[in-house]
């Protein structure tokens, strides 16, 4: 979010992905991915968007002990 001082504020994260159920889908099954998770066969979902859209890869995960708040990281915007 952006504050009063127009500083937009992100947290970095490190993630532990484990052992990842990989999909290229374009419209991958959520649930299908959840309860795989859920089951631990796997440990985390990676959704490659990057290949099957050309945008960005997903990386999931269902439990919060995976993840661990490593840095609050403050910035400011600059447009030419």
């Amino acid at each position: 979010g952006v504050n009063a001082s127009g500083l937009h504020t992100i947290v970095m994260c490190r993630v532990t992905l484990g052992r990842t159920l990989y999909t290229e889908e374009v419209t991958p099954d959520p649930a299908a991915c959840e309860e795989l998770c859920q089951s631990k066969a796997f440990h985390s979902v990676v959704g490659d968007r990057r290949w099957s859209r050309g945008t960005f890869r997903e990386f999931v995960v269902f439990d919060e002990s995976q993840v661990s708040a490593s840095y609050v990281i403050q910035y400011r915007r600059i447009f030419d």
